[in-house]
């Protein structure tokens, strides 16, 4: 797909319109690339587009990974940690 240059993408608004056999579908990210400008923007939803499953929304509103506290890869390193058994069965 060819487009005009949009600049920095900072959302990115996706949606379907709930036709067909099995219109929904689960979304876990969008990756748009401008090779022109040699820039990338990252969309990550991990949820449900489908009017029946998960909180039933099919139209979803994303903000770019790098401007999203929430979705950023963060390591942690575990210096101690605790085991104990449940006291009932799962």
């Amino acid at each position: 797909m060819v487009l005009c240059d949009v600049g920095e993408m900072t959302s990115l608004e996706i949606w379907h319109d709930g036709q067909g056999e099995s219109p929904g579908w689960h979304l876990a990210s969008v990756e748009v690339e401008n090779v022109t400008a040699s820039r990338r923007a990252s969309f990550v939803c991990n949820d449900w587009l489908h009017s029946e499953m998960g909180d039933r929304k099919t139209r979803r509103v994303l903000t770019a990974k790098d401007r999203n506290p929430l979705a950023q890869k963060v390591n942690y390193k575990v210096r101690r940690w605790r085991w104990q058994r449940l006291p009932f069965a799962l």
